[in-house]
């Protein structure tokens, strides 16, 4: 039987799907893991460039899943090599304009940015939801946010 999942997101869109398992291969290293095969999708997801889902989220079963089956593609890969590659709980992601972007998972590619990395708390452990104050680039603010505000950092 297939084990299927359902993940809606607050701007009512929406994807589909079975869960499937294969070898995922990041640099020198292969980890079998799970992945979601999308079916269905709302209108907002451009086809035919999303046809899989990886996750990172956190493993609270906040997708719905029948039965639930499903753990992080994250957890897999640190299951099978935290210990003897040195990997941290970590994932990074870098988006290109006008080169490709990067994704490290395990570790921060120090090469890849200049100054200090400012971390904030995670509040609630389903995606990665923190409060959120406003956004600024360097010293310009963009915009502040009400008080108690709640975002998701999403990819």
């Amino acid at each position: 039987k297939d084990c299927s999942f359902l993940v809606e997101y607050d701007v009512l869109s929406y994807i589909e799907g079975i869960y499937a398992y294969d070898v995922f291969t990041f640099g020198d290293l292969s980890a079998v893991t799970m992945f979601g095969a999308i079916r269905n999708n709302s209108k907002d997801f451009v086809a035919p460039y999303e046809d899989g889902i990886l996750g990172l989220a956190y493993d609270d079963h906040h997708y719905t899943c029948s039965p639930n089956c499903a753990h992080p593609a994250i957890d897999s890969i640190l299951a099978q090599y935290a210990s003897s590659e040195g990997l941290q709980n970590v994932f990074t992601m870098l988006y290109g304009l006008d080169e490709p972007g990067y994704m490290t998972l395990g570790s921060i590619d120090d090469r890849l940015y200049k100054g200090d990395i400012r971390y904030t708390n995670v509040t609630k452990e389903n995606f990665f939801t923190i409060d959120f104050k406003g956004a600024s680039v360097g010293n310009s603010s963009m915009f502040d946010a009400p008080p108690s505000h709640q975002s998701i950092i999403d990819s």
